[in-house]
Formats: C-alpha cells, sequence, structure tokens
C-alpha cells in the first residue's frame, strides 16, 4: 500500500509539472497573440502614413498646377486657343490622378480586409489550442480521479477482509514466488 501511495504521488507530481508546461504553453499562446496584434497595428500605421503621403503629395501637385496655370494665364492673354488646350489637358491630367488615388484606395482596404482575415484565422486556431489543451487537463483530472478511487477500493477490499488494520499481516513465499495477507491475531 505504500509503494502504490508513493506511485500515486509521483504520477501526482508529473501531472502536476504536465499542468505547468501546459500553462506555460498557453501564455506562450497569448504572448503571440499579443505581438501579432501589435504588428498588424504597426502596418496600419504604416498604411495611414502613406496615404497621408500621398494625398499631401496630390496637394503638392495640385498647387503647382495651379500655380502654372495661373503663370500661363499671366503671359499667354492673347493666345486663347493653346490656353484651352492646356485646360483640357491638365483636366485630363487631373482626371487620371484621381483614378490613381481610388486604385490607391481600393488597394489598400484590400489588403486591410485580407488582414483582418488573417487575424481572424489566427484567433480561431489559438482558441483551437485552447479548447484542446482544456480537454487534455481534463482528462488527466479523471486519471487522478480512477487512481484515487482504485486506492480508496483497495483500502475498502482490505479492511472488509480483516476489521483490525492492526490484525493483517502479509508474508511471502520464496519457493512460488508469491505474498499473501492473512488476518490473525498473533
Amino acid at each position: 500500500m505504500m509503494v502504490m501511495m508513493v506511485v500515486v504521488v509521483v504520477i501526482m507530481l508529473l501531472l502536476m509539472l504536465i499542468l505547468l508546461m501546459l500553462m506555460l504553453l498557453m501564455m506562450l499562446l497569448l504572448l503571440l497573440m499579443l505581438l501579432l496584434l501589435l504588428m498588424l497595428l504597426l502596418l496600419l500605421l504604416l498604411l495611414l502614413l502613406l496615404l497621408l503621403l500621398l494625398l499631401l503629395l496630390l496637394l503638392l501637385l495640385l498647387l503647382l498646377l495651379l500655380l502654372l496655370l495661373l503663370l500661363l494665364l499671366l503671359l499667354l492673354l492673347l493666345m486663347l486657343l493653346l490656353l484651352l488646350l492646356l485646360l483640357l489637358l491638365l483636366l485630363l491630367l487631373l482626371l487620371l490622378l484621381m483614378l490613381l488615388l481610388m486604385l490607391l484606395l481600393l488597394l489598400l482596404l484590400v489588403l486591410l480586409l485580407l488582414l483582418l482575415l488573417l487575424l481572424l484565422l489566427l484567433l480561431l486556431l489559438l482558441l483551437l489550442l485552447l479548447l484542446l489543451l482544456l480537454l487534455l487537463l481534463l482528462l488527466l483530472l479523471l486519471l487522478l480521479l480512477l487512481l484515487l478511487l482504485l486506492l480508496l477500493l483497495l483500502d475498502a477490499a482490505a479492511l472488509l477482509r480483516c476489521p483490525d488494520a492492526d490484525m493483517l499481516h502479509c508474508c511471502c513465499c520464496s519457493c512460488c514466488c508469491c505474498c499473501c495477507c492473512c488476518c490473525c491475531s498473533c
């Protein structure tokens, strides 16, 4: 019985070590999640900065175009036809710039949606891993309970054979390598 109790204690210690390792794995997974979230936030900030830079460049281009238009109007008052042609070209350029801006914005939105989908997939995988860890913990606890119930049943069976625990004596035979326990008053 002492050997069985020692075995149970060793098994419980091993299970506690396994539980500690699982807790460490869960902490590592949480740290990975936090790192991924920080990286995504940095990517979003970079994308916003790129958008702002593009908008500033477009504003500068528009200002330059307006200045060019004013200079042309001041210098070329006599050439109305040429001015009309230049205005049409500038309008076309502005339209092309606006189209490029819209395409860039659409690409950025698509990238953001893809990043969000990746985040959702990572979160789902982490949740599945956590559920598997919880199931393993429950199985280990059930095994511990079953071992304890077996020990209690063995103790109860020994006490039923001999109501007085002090009168329970065990002897081993060296010829057949077997041991037996008997209840005697000696």
